[in-house]
């Protein structure tokens, strides 16, 4: 994603709240400008990940 993508208005901020509170979101990375030679702007990478266990799941 570019690197506004964190900070997208509207609906679409809303789908990256949505996914940040489910705790979809494992890991942000940012790359700086200049990163890969073709893209000059900044980008985001997010991992998701849907098969983390719950916090409230009873730990062994």
């Amino acid at each position: 994603m570019s690197s506004q993508a964190s900070s997208a208005g509207r609906d679409e901020a809303k789908v990256r709240r949505k996914l940040v509170e489910t705790g979809d979101v494992d890991v942000m990375v940012a790359i700086r400008s200049n990163f890969f030679y073709t893209r000059t702007v900044p980008c985001e990478l997010w991992f998701l990940n849907r098969a983390k266990p719950s916090s409230t799941a009873t730990r062994c």
